[in-house]
């Protein structure tokens, strides 16, 4: 049985697992923080820990939700929010002029 923590995503969770049980054809429970994807009892149709990453992906891309991405950790998938770093444009600086950098040659 593979585990998706959704515990950071705010989309329609069971919308999410409808679209993982269409697609991976296997049993899918959705819980308030966990989807459960396969069963114990049925070990041959279990899915690959890649396949249903995979299919969370496209899940996620298909909702519009790229803001999202997905994390394999020791066997459980976490659908994690992206990081939004800033990037700062380069501040023009200009030259110090001979009196700021040498001043013991111009007094004054």
């Amino acid at each position: 049985m593979i585990e998706i923590e959704y515990g950071e995503f705010r989309g329609d969770r069971h919308a999410l697992a409808e679209y993982l049980r269409e697609r991976l054809k296997a049993d899918v429970q959705a819980e308030r923080k966990v989807c459960r994807v396969g069963s114990s009892n049925q070990p041959g149709t279990r899915p690959s820990i890649q396949e249903v990453k995979d299919a969370v992906k496209r899940a996620l891309h298909h909702m519009g939700m790229d803001e999202y991405h997905v994390i394999s950790q020791e066997g459980i998938l976490s659908i994690r929010q992206r990081k939004v770093r800033e990037h700062y444009a380069k501040s023009k600086g200009s030259v110090p002029s001979a009196k700021q950098s040498v001043p013991y040659f111009f007094p004054g």
